[in-house]
């Protein structure tokens, strides 16, 4: 139950479309969490322009922290909360690309942060070969993103 209530309030945080319904709707979005009575009615009980402004604050301090890398290097970064969904940043500090991406995507960049750290066919395969759950289409995507963009022999920063 705690799990939950931390996943529920994690949720709320970092996706601007979630917080939206909830506002709307909070027992529709509280319904997939297994919360008490007493969770749910402290959930329900905080107030949605706080929990917006809560949300902003955390997107702007990744933000910053984001700029301050790509001041220093050449990375691709890898934001796990960028409004509804992660997203990989790189490109000039005053003006960086912002590219969201899936859960899965990320979970593939994030092991190749973990095994090697630079983005190539190879790392990509072997972090799909690792990821179970990553499918065929999450790694055309990634390695369309790679080369597309000349991410490719760039390294990876989360």
């Amino acid at each position: 139950m705690l799990y939950d209530f931390q996943r529920a309030l994690l949720n709320l945080y970092t996706s601007e479309s979630l917080l939206k319904d909830f506002e709307r709707d909070p027992e529709r979005v509280l319904a997939p969490f297994s919360l008490t009575e007493k969770e749910r009615r402290a959930i329900r009980g905080l107030p949605v322009e706080q929990l917006g402004h809560f949300q902003k604050d955390l997107r702007g301090k990744r933000l910053g922290r984001t700029k301050m890398i790509l001041k220093r290097t050449d990375y691709v970064v890898l934001m796990p909360f960028w409004k509804d969904s992660p997203a990989l940043v790189w490109g000039a500090p005053e003006d960086p690309i912002v590219v969201p991406i899936s859960v899965d995507i990320a979970r593939l960049v994030r092991d190749i942060y973990a095994h090697r750290g630079v983005l190539s066919m190879t790392s990509l395969l072997g972090a799909y070969g690792r990821l179970g759950r990553a499918s065929l289409g999450d790694l055309f995507r990634v390695a369309k993103l790679m080369y597309g963009r000349g991410l490719a022999g760039r390294s990876v920063f989360i």
